[in-house]
């Protein structure tokens, strides 16, 4: 991979290389994250003369992103959570007013109805107060 980069880049098309690659130490075999930085100079013939740079372990700062990346995926994850349980939430809440104004009607109808009957028998029991009538009738 590292090498088509520079046959392209580098070589073809004269580019400085900044490019950021895995390798493998030899003394441990452990995986190591580089960033080479330079350029090449070449002569008439568009050989290359020299190659000068420099290469910068840049493992830890791997390590960090790819953290970073897994916490951001696990925030999104939450945030999918949240927004369906907003959903739900809203729904309740919907359901909740609709049941409160249903309830608030029938309080309203039940209140009529009770207050109707009860003045006729308010009103026939003064009526038959101010007539006088026989308590045995």
């Amino acid at each position: 991979m590292m090498a088509n980069y520079l046959q392209e880049e580098v070589v073809l098309k004269r580019h400085p290389f900044n490019k950021e690659y895995r390798i493998s130490r030899k003394s441990d075999n452990a995986i190591r994250w580089v960033n080479g930085l330079g350029k090449a100079t070449f002569d008439k013939t568009g050989n290359i003369i020299t190659l000068i740079g420099t290469i910068e372990d840049i493992t830890q700062r791997k390590q960090v992103e790819l953290l970073l990346h897994e916490k951001n995926n696990e925030i999104e994850a939450q945030n999918e959570e949240y927004k369906q349980l907003n959903k739900e939430l809203t729904l309740a809440k919907e359901k909740a007013e609709e049941s409160d104004q249903l309830k608030t009607a029938f309080l309203e109808n039940i209140s009529h109805e009770l207050r109707t009957p009860m003045n006729a028998i308010l009103g026939f029991s003064k009526l038959l107060l101010k007539l006088n009538i026989p308590e045995e009738q």
